[in-house]
């Protein structure tokens, strides 16, 4: 990820590459490697079209680990058993945290104006970079079906050049 550039990213399972993506502020390219196929599309269209209140900006956020803060004057506090919560509102969003009972955050979600939510679950905080290494999101995009996106990462560097090789194969067909 290069913060206001681009979020690069593959899907694996068991080591065999699936899917690999690049998204920019204003594209999204998908290959698919099992069909041998690829996607290319406007990232505000995708985002519409699941109904995503989200900005380009708003994804790295929130993929960085970073959590939206509400206004002080907002803010409630509730206890329930051995989590707490904190609830408020910033200008964009009505925002909820849960943290366990040693005040680590396990979740936050926001919800939009459109009553849209969108809920992220933190695991495995490596406590020498002080980076959770695992989240989870949810998505309901209408009444019947919500989307779940997992994010586990293996090495985190910062500020460290990379190459990023991204190309589509000659042989490859458009979606």
């Amino acid at each position: 990820m290069i913060k206001d550039s681009l979020i690069w990213f593959n899907f694996k399972k068991i080591s065999i590459e699936g899917a690999r993506g690049l998204v920019t502020p204003d594209t999204f390219t998908m290959i698919y490697r099992q069909e041998k196929m690829y996607e290319k599309g406007n990232l505000q269209d995708l985002l519409d079209h699941y109904e995503l209140p989200l900005t380009f900006s708003e994804i790295q956020f929130y993929i960085a680990g970073n959590i939206p803060i509400p206004h002080e004057k907002t803010l409630t506090y509730k206890r329930n058993e051995d989590e707490y919560y904190l609830l408020g509102s910033n200008a964009q969003y009505s925002l909820r945290y849960a943290f366990d009972r040693h005040l680590n955050l396990k979740a936050f979600s926001l919800t939009d104006a459109q009553n849209r939510k969108l809920t992220i679950e933190l695991k495995d905080k490596n406590e020498e970079q002080g980076i959770y290494m695992g989240r989870k999101l949810y998505f309901p995009y209408d009444d019947f079906h919500a989307g779940k996106l997992e994010i586990n990462l293996s090495n985190v560097e910062i500020d460290v050049p990379k190459n990023m090789p991204f190309s589509i194969p000659s042989h490859y067909n458009r979606y």
